[in-house]
């Protein structure tokens, strides 16, 4: 806004906040048996740690990997011997987390 009260814009391509940009995509297969897998894109390597836990909260297994720039699939193994029913993922990139239903 001018002193005049008018108003002009300019144009901003992109502003760099500092912050990395992750994209989380659902998790497969789901409906899971041993295993489940979630890919991730990362504009930057970061740490990613990704937790099952049962519907009640109770956490069942953690997985931390170090992901590298672009695409990664991170796979969570193991799962045979939990019990059919549902199961909350949880995904977590720096400050940014994501958490999806799955069922076994």
């Amino acid at each position: 806004v001018h002193a005049d009260n008018s108003i002009s814009y300019s144009d901003i391509a992109k502003v760099n906040t500092g912050k990395s940009s992750s994209n989380v995509q659902q998790a497969y297969p789901n409906p899971f048996t041993n295993n489940i897998s979630i890919p991730v894109k990362l504009d930057q390597a970061e740490k990613v740690i990704v937790q099952l836990f049962d519907i009640t909260g109770k956490p069942l297994k953690t997985e931390t990997v170090k992901a590298v720039k672009g695409d990664n699939v991170i796979t969570v193994n193991d799962l045979a011997g939990l019990s059919k029913g549902f199961y909350l993922l949880k995904i977590t990139i720096g400050d940014k987390t994501v958490t999806q239903k799955v069922a076994k």
